[in-house]
């Protein structure tokens, strides 16, 4: 079986630091964007009302604390970490318009009448359905890009809060911009598709 080396990777230099960060805006801006393109579908879908908002919801935290828990424990044995981080973006990039056309599908594929209104076991799977690849990848990447921050340094945890305030301020900027500016002007899959770009 192979294994590999227990050697702990470089320490990082302030400059890739500085980029590791900025690029945690990009994440978390793709994040909230995410976040609203699916969810709004899934509302839609499923009437709108309090029930389907809430369970809705709750698994979108569920599965983004299951991504950061349960994956971010398997960071720690990983090869080197950075391609990692990098090929978590290219798959936010190729999973997001694939889980928007399944939000627009699911209706269909759970057998839903047009106008029906379902009660919480559909609405439970269907957003699991939607959610779950991307709030899985989202908290794993936190993890793994708290991980790949602290390496080397004495202060870990001021690393992991820095991660926390550049991604927090990503999800802010896409907030405003997909309010104010890219709902008004770009089909739902166009904006899948500059947010998966900025990722890159």
């Amino acid at each position: 079986m192979k294994t590999w080396p227990c050697q702990p990777p470089p320490a990082r230099t302030a400059q890739e630091r500085r980029l590791f960060i900025f690029a945690f805006l990009a994440v978390g801006f793709g994040e909230i964007i995410s976040q609203v393109l699916l969810i709004r579908e899934l509302i839609i879908n499923f009437q709108g009302n309090e029930l389907s908002l809430g369970v809705i919801l709750a698994n979108w935290l569920l599965m983004t604390a299951l991504g950061s828990w349960g994956l971010g424990r398997f960071a720690d044995r990983l090869p080197p970490r950075v391609p990692i981080f990098v090929i978590t973006l290219i798959l936010f990039y190729l999973i997001l318009p694939a889980q928007l056309l399944l939000a627009r599908t699911i209706n269909n594929l759970i057998g839903m009448e047009p106008g029906e209104i379902v009660g919480f076991v559909p609405i439970f799977y269907s957003s699991f359905l939607v959610l779950a690849p991307l709030c899985l990848l989202h908290g794993f990447q936190f993890a793994l890009g708290c991980r790949i921050l602290a390496v080397g340094t004495e202060t870990p945890a001021t690393q992991v809060g820095k991660i926390y305030i550049s991604e927090a301020t990503g999800c802010v900027a896409g907030g405003i911009l997909f309010t104010y500016l890219m709902v008004h002007h770009l089909q739902p899959f166009e904006i899948a598709a500059g947010a998966g770009l900025l990722n890159l």
